[in-house]
């Protein structure tokens, strides 16, 4: 019985260990990251970019004076989040914001799939400069696939919470 319960607990502990997820906090483990990005086919970066997102909303973090500073606690230390945009063919954009619920996150990342978005861009680094501060730890630009997907999009970026 001892036995059976040591090994029950064993794969028990694999399996918690093997769901829980870690934020990507600094720019080093942001830069690991968009390079596995960069090197994925769009069904994985779309994944990976949901994933994101789920991890970025279990924390808050300061835009204005100092990017990099986490709100919360639990989770201290420097923050480096890509800026995330989503464009359409006619030029519209919408921007997706820096510290979503996990409602708009749940919302939008229904929208990621392979026959909504069409293309994911990282946005080179001499021209993420143009973004400014918040785009100082990557830019990566979502193209829908039409305008209907980017309108909705939208409007669930810009509901109150």
């Amino acid at each position: 019985m001892k036995k059976f319960l040591f090994l029950f607990l064993c794969i028990a502990t694999l399996s918690v260990s093997a769901q829980s997820t870690h934020p990507i906090l600094t720019r080093e483990q942001n830069d690991t990251w968009i390079a596995a990005l960069r090197e994925s086919d769009l069904s994985k970066r779309l994944e990976m970019i949901r994933e994101r997102w789920e991890e970025d909303a279990t924390f808050h973090y300061e835009v204005a004076a100092n990017p990099y500073k986490i709100i919360s606690e639990d989770k201290p230390g420097p923050v480096c989040r890509p800026w995330y945009i989503f464009v359409e063919e006619e030029g519209g954009t919408a921007f997706f914001p820096t510290n979503p619920s996990s409602e708009k996150v749940a919302a939008v990342s229904e929208f990621l799939t392979v026959n909504n978005v069409s293309e994911i861009t990282i946005v080179p680094e001499d021209i993420q400069l143009i973004y400014g501060q918040r785009g100082s730890c990557g830019v990566i630009r979502l193209k829908v696939a039409e305008n209907k997907i980017l309108e909705e999009i939208e409007e669930i970026l810009l509901q109150k919470e």
